[in-house]
């Protein structure tokens, strides 16, 4: 149509695509675009000269960092596109011990117990090593050995019985444990707030981090000691029980399981193997945990979702950014799997979450929500759902998000508020379903919406926005080519709340 030239070169020995050139009906350069086993390269020749590169990560197409090099030689950064941690990246597996079957069988081998020590660091056997823990943790490196134990054994006892999948995690998780299996893990000691430990910063919000892929090659956990000696009556997670749960959750994250983006093994292991029930409520978390974890089920299917909702009723932010993310995921991938992009199971994990549990006060239940993140994911996921059923579901929605994001004392939305929200919220549908032209259009009332309003947002909200913008902004980069306009992500950037 423009009359403009693409010439592509392949590598003879591999026959992948290496280079595009783009070139003007005349001949002249505009744009050249090289692919690297860990980055990208885009040379921009008209109407100015640029280069851009966006740096790969563990997972295909993941990016880290985004920036322009200026004339001269100067870098000027654009944006970070990628908020994921260490904790959540998705890694290569250990395989499984050849004598896996026999480990799980027996599992009196597992008995961590401190040993010799080489300053702050102390061996605890089974390929662990405890760093700095004997000063803080509760009951110093003894108790840690004790309850890690513990844990550990419950739940590769728990994965085993049920077969499968669930086996086959329990036992590459074993591999981890056996001497020689590579460098020890580590099980570090920090505070709250206190310089890094192993480079992570704990928060007083975290409990306990993961540190997988590391490139030292040995995989760690960093606890928060300061949480974790806290009188439990005043702070349940500090109790033994709670203890083990959150650090054998965090340790199988060493499996490449994540948060918000597939099967999340982590919670609802410790949600089935972890929870001694004691009440009707956490019985039912139980079941429906270890049912879900059985069943296999695709992460992105409505069963999958609805299931995990009621699982997480506590945790909107998790559950509404996995059925956001699903949603994102399907609709994006390539045909035939994307022939129908439809957002009726990620609505239908909202509209379950807008019921609280039995027994659970609206005042102690989903302190996480606001109106205005369920106005934001509302919104998104109306733009998949078939129009003749819209009035319907709508109404629906709008009914449980009432009672799921109860009215605050200060009244309603404000008027900018709800403008930005449904904005948004209609802005990353319309780029999860390939709406690309609407969006573009609208893209200018978005972002005026945004400046009026960003400063107006509490910390919680503005961090629920740059979640869903860094969500989508990411699914954009992972799939330019199928169909994405070419420099979305520099002219038509889902906007953040800095």
């Amino acid at each position: 149509q423009t009359g403009a030239w693409v010439v592509a070169t392949f590598s003879p020995f591999t026959s992948e695509l290496e280079r595009i050139e783009r070139l003007t009906p005349g001949g002249a350069v505009m744009e050249v675009r090289e692919f690297h086993r860990d980055r990208l390269v885009i040379d921009r020749f008209i109407p100015k000269r640029e280069r851009t590169e966006v740096a790969i990560g563990p997972r295909k197409m993941e990016v880290i960092d985004y920036w322009e090099l200026l004339p001269g030689g100067g870098r000027a950064a654009i944006r970070k596109h990628s908020r994921w941690g260490a904790a959540t990246q998705t890694c290569p597996r250990p395989p499984a011990p050849p004598n896996a079957s026999a480990l799980l069988a027996d599992l009196s081998w597992l008995n961590l117990a401190p040993g010799a020590a080489t300053g702050d660091s102390v061996a605890l056997g089974n390929n662990v090593e405890a760093i700095g823990c004997n000063s803080r943790y509760p009951g110093g490196n003894d108790a840690l050995a004790r309850e890690l134990t513990d844990g550990l054994r419950t739940a590769l006892s728990c994965l085993s019985e049920m077969g499968g999948e669930r086996q086959m995690d329990a036992a590459s998780m074993t591999a981890f444990l056996q001497p020689g299996f590579g460098r020890p893990a580590r099980i570090a000691c920090g505070v709250s707030g206190g310089p890094p430990t192993l480079g992570v910063s704990i928060t007083s919000g975290t409990d306990a981090q993961a540190i997988s892929c590391p490139a030292e090659g040995n995989p760690a956990m960093v606890i928060n000691s300061t949480n974790f000696t806290q009188d439990a009556a005043a702070y349940p997670h500090a109790s033994p029980g709670m203890r083990k749960a959150t650090m054998v959750h965090e340790m199988f994250h060493w499996l490449g399981y994540r948060h918000y983006h597939g099967f999340d093994l982590t919670y609802l292991m410790e949600k089935c193997c972890m929870n001694d029930g004691g009440t009707d409520y956490f019985v039912r978390i139980r079941d429906e945990s270890c049912a879900l974890l059985q069943s296999g089920a695709d992460w992105r299917s409505s069963a999958y979702l609805t299931a995990y909702a009621r699982i997480q009723s506590g945790t909107p932010t998790v559950v509404g950014r996995t059925a956001l993310d699903a949603y994102a995921d399907t609709a994006m991938l390539p045909p035939p799997d994307s022939a129908t992009r439809d957002g009726r199971p990620a609505l239908d994990a909202f509209m379950i979450m807008g019921e609280p549990p039995a027994g659970t006060s609206d005042a102690d239940w989903l302190r996480e929500g606001s109106p205005f993140y369920g106005a934001i994911l509302g919104q998104a996921a109306m733009q998949g759902v078939p129009s003749a059923e819209l009035p319907t579901r709508t109404a629906e929605f709008n009914r449980r998000v009432r009672r799921f994001y109860p009215v605050p004392p200060s009244g309603d939305l404000t008027t900018g508020k709800r403008a930005f929200a449904n904005q948004l919220g209609m802005a990353i549908g319309r780029v999860i379903q390939g709406r690309w032209s609407d969006f573009v259009r609208n893209w200018d009332a978005l972002n005026a919406t945004r400046a009026a309003t960003c400063g107006t947002l509490s910390a919680n909200e503005r961090r629920q926005v740059n979640n869903a913008a860094d969500l989508v902004n990411t699914r954009v980069m992972h799939h330019e080519g199928d169909g994405v306009p070419e420099r979305w992500l520099e002219d038509w950037p889902v906007p953040y709340c800095p």
